[in-house]
């Protein structure tokens, strides 16, 4: 392992404690899995390079699997709270022990190892694959737990006000409670006929002042119509 590839190791898990510790929005899927993918697909480049001793696949195997569990483990161990109705994950002391609990068996497997025959090379090929294994476990627990959380903010306000008081926010039968609401929109659908087409042929009531009114034109016809049939006869 060379000097370059410490900084740049070390770097990197500086960077994902400190935003891990700041917390973040856990976002689309694809932004979740983007940085396991990428460390895995490394990983796995590096691994195939070469051939690799019995021991060496036998604690690259076993180391995998530790990381694994252990990133399962620290996604139930991260909090999830939610701002802005999205869910947002930061990490906890317990989050923190695991992530180097993690380190740590690494290293402890690298050193038996090192100690059964194997090289420090050897042990730096398997380091980027195990390291991506334990964020990809991390983040499948993240990814269930996410949909638990985003599935109590996504349900919107009409809809629990439809579901608590019973009837619709907003629309035609706005504040008519769900029952009556639904009965004035089937009735609207159905077809007028019979009883329902005979109430609604039946004339608008007049006011008194119009009853005058149109009995005054009446008379005035009728007596226009008397006087013409008078004439015809005279002639």
């Amino acid at each position: 392992m060379t000097f370059a590839n410490i900084l740049i190791y070390l770097a990197l898990i500086a960077f994902i404690i400190a935003r891990r510790f700041k917390g973040r929005p856990i976002g689309a899927p694809k932004r979740l899995f983007a940085l396991p993918v990428i460390l895995i697909i490394l990983g796995y480049g590096d691994l195939s390079q070469g051939t690799m001793k019995p021991v060496e696949v036998t604690l690259t195997v076993i180391g995998a699997a530790l990381s694994l569990s252990l990133g399962l483990l620290r996604g139930r161990a991260d909090k999830i709270t939610s701002r802005d109705g999205s869910p947002f994950v930061q990490w906890s002391a317990a989050s923190l022990i695991l992530f180097i609990a993690t380190l740590a068996a690494k290293l402890v497997l690298d050193l038996i190892g090192v100690a059964a025959g194997s090289t420090a090379a050897a042990a730096e090929k398997s380091l980027l694959f195990t390291f991506g294994l334990t964020l990809a476990g991390e983040a499948i627990v993240l990814f269930v737990r996410s949909g638990q959380v985003g599935l109590l903010h996504s349900q919107p306000s009409g809809n629990l006000d439809y579901a608590e008081t019973g009837a619709p926010a907003s629309g035609r039968y706005a504040g008519v409670p769900a029952s009556s609401a639904l009965d004035s929109s089937f009735n609207d659908m159905l077809p007028r006929t019979g009883e329902t087409a005979r109430q609604d042929e039946r004339p608008a009531r007049l006011s008194a002042a119009e009853e005058r009114q149109l009995r005054e034109l009446t008379e005035r016809a009728r007596a226009s119509g008397l006087q013409r049939a008078d004439e015809g006869e005279l002639r």
